[in-house]
């Protein structure tokens, strides 16, 4: 039998990766492309520099391609998956009529702006919809990219809204929508320019995907009703796997990357395992003594150290909003609270895995509420999943058994899946996940850390965010005013 394979992008907000995966869902392939930082030319706008997103995916397409030992002819679709929430505006010609919007941009929180220069916008599209012309030459896009508010979309339906007068609120026409496929549909075929550009064969079908939040929980196998999916990376975010379009105060509901599913999703953690890389960067040479006797790097050394730890840090407790959650909460800050001397950098550390935990289980209980169910599972994936006392204190703080693949780049692969089902290669969602994801190990839930954790969530964790606020309201007002003069009484002193 001749050998399979698919080829798949995870374009995100830092980088863009284009893997190539055989049958069994393994990477043989990969190409990764960084992306310039985003130009700022006004607060609260970011915008990706004219051009980089495609030169990112171009090169990441070429690298993976030239490191493919396989035969080009073997390469049966591209499933393609870009980060959500991206606007991009063109014209007749489908050329960029301004640079694209980050998910980070403000104005992608908001409805269409009727105004110049949007008001001659031939086409609205999502990152997902502009790849797809520039590949294909088809206005078409995937409905598991829509999220927010900025698309008129049915997500019952899985098409644009139907009534007039709804879709007035979006100050858009019809005609400058793309049409909608679902994910494992094909999207178009790479034509001769794309060829050229990206290496790829011409004609290779292009396979709707989803948004990269819904495929990383497809990837890691989060396809079943009651399966929560958490990212471990810069962004640690929970998505909960149901079957009915819900809507609620604390969730965002949003279309799957695999048929007939829904993610609900709440407020996760902005720099959940970027504040263990923080720590890990800061005060690492901690523990070099204990590297340097072991032969282990520093994350080993500060897991080592923090297995050694009671849970709950013999009091010392991390509030992990270095970044603040929302636009309508810049007052937020990170803490540390509890010191004593009793304290060590391992207590540290483990007090940031323990606040990651406890904050996502606070937003998940409340997410809970809205759409009455229960999980039942917990996926992961992302660079913090190789944290193994990490994933045991999601287990006990969670209670519920976590699950690692054996493939972490679960973005890439759920795209891949997508492409799978849609190339023919397998012949439903069901049996490519089957075929694809395997599972590495568990981490199950002890029951008397739970009944620790649950606790000390319920009468301490809890009540420290309303005290905390209240300060850093004050000192949010307190450096508006002092900030500039605070600086110039440094320099005045060198």
């Amino acid at each position: 039998m001749a050998n399979e394979y698919i080829i798949a992008s995870d374009v995100g907000t830092q980088s863009t990766r284009v893997m190539i995966f055989d049958k069994e869902g393994n990477t043989v392939s990969q190409g990764i492309r960084k992306h310039l930082p985003h130009v700022i030319r006004k607060p609260g706008w970011a915008e990706h520099p004219e051009g980089d997103l495609w030169n990112a995916f171009k090169g990441a397409c070429r690298e993976a391609i030239a490191n493919f030992k396989g035969d080009a002819s073997e390469i049966k679709a591209f499933g393609l998956s870009t980060q959500r929430c991206v606007r991009v505006y063109v014209d007749e010609n489908c050329n960029m009529t301004q640079p694209i919007m980050s998910w980070l941009d403000n104005r992608t929180l908001h409805y269409f702006d009727p105004n110049p220069p949007y008001e001659n916008t031939y086409k609205l599209l999502t990152n997902s919809g502009y790849y797809t012309y520039l590949m294909t030459g088809e206005l078409k896009d995937t409905c598991a990219n829509l999220n927010g508010i900025t698309y008129p979309v049915d997500r019952i339906k899985h098409c644009w809204i139907e009534d007039d007068e709804e879709f007035a609120k979006y100050n858009l026409r019809r005609d400058q929508l793309s049409e909608l496929v679902e994910p494992g549909e094909i999207l178009g075929y790479v034509n001769s320019w794309a060829a050229e550009e990206l290496h790829l064969p011409e004609g290779l079908p292009v396979v709707a995907a989803a948004g990269d939040k819904e495929c990383e929980a497809l990837g890691a196998g989060a396809v079943d009703d009651g399966q929560l999916y958490i990212t471990c990376g810069t962004y640690c975010g929970p998505a909960l796997i149901g079957s009915e379009y819900v809507e609620g105060p604390s969730i965002g509901c949003n279309i799957a990357a695999n048929p007939g599913k829904y993610t609900y999703e709440c407020y996760g953690v902005r720099r959940g395992f970027w504040t263990v890389s923080w720590f890990v960067r800061n005060f690492g040479l901690i523990v070099k003594d204990l590297m340097d006797k072991e032969g282990i790097i520093c994350e080993d050394a500060l897991n080592k150290l923090a297995e050694q730890v009671a849970p709950g840090c013999e009091g010392l407790m991390l509030i992990p909003d270095f970044v603040p959650p929302s636009a309508n909460m810049p007052y937020r800050r990170g803490s540390y609270l509890g010191f004593d001397g009793r304290h060590t950098a391992a207590h540290m550390y483990r007090a940031i895995l323990e606040g990651i935990a406890m904050s996502l289980k606070m937003n998940i209980d409340w997410m809970k509420d809205d759409i009455k169910k229960d999980i039942t599972e917990i996926r992961i994936g992302g660079g913090g999943s190789n944290c193994e006392i990490g994933m045991q204190i999601f287990a006990d703080v969670l209670n519920a058994t976590v699950v690692r693949t054996t493939n972490p780049d679960s973005c890439t692969l759920g795209a891949a899946i997508c492409g799978a089902v849609g190339s023919g290669m397998y012949a439903n969602f069901d049996d490519a996940v089957k075929g694809m994801i395997h599972v590495r190990d568990k981490f199950v839930p002890d029951p008397e850390r739970h009944e620790f954790y649950d606790a000390f969530i319920k009468n301490v964790y809890s009540k420290v965010r309303p005290i905390t606020d209240e300060i850093y309201k004050s000192e949010y007002d307190f450096w508006k005013e002092w900030d500039e003069k605070a600086k110039k009484l440094v320099k005045n002193k060198n």
